[in-house]
C-alpha cells in the first residue's frame, strides 16, 4: 500500500522518498562535521609539524666539491 505520492515499491517493499532523502542529509551533515572535528585540526597539525622540523639546506653536491677542490689544487699549483 502506497501512503503518498514521495512512496514508490520495489520488489513489494515501500521506500520513502522523504526518509531516504533525511538520511542521505544526515550521512553528509556527519561527514562534515567529523571532517572539520578530525581530518582538517591533523592537517594543520602535521603542516606545522613538518614547518618545525624542516631540514637544513643541503650541503654541496659532490659536483660542486670537485670543482671547489679542483680550484684549490690549480691555485697551489700556480703558487709552487
Amino acid at each position: 500500500m502506497i501512503k503518498g505520492f514521495r512512496d514508490f515499491i520495489v520488489r513489494g517493499n515501500v521506500i520513502d522518498l522523504g526518509a531516504l532523502v533525511s538520511a542521505f542529509i544526515t550521512f553528509f551533515v556527519t561527514m562534515v562535521v567529523l571532517y572539520f572535528v578530525f581530518v582538517a585540526p591533523m592537517n594543520a597539525w602535521r603542516k606545522h609539524r613538518e614547518e618545525e622540523h624542516e631540514e637544513e639546506p643541503a650541503g654541496p653536491t659532490d659536483t660542486e666539491l670537485l670543482t671547489e677542490i679542483r680550484d684549490l689544487l690549480r691555485a697551489q699549483q700556480t703558487k709552487d
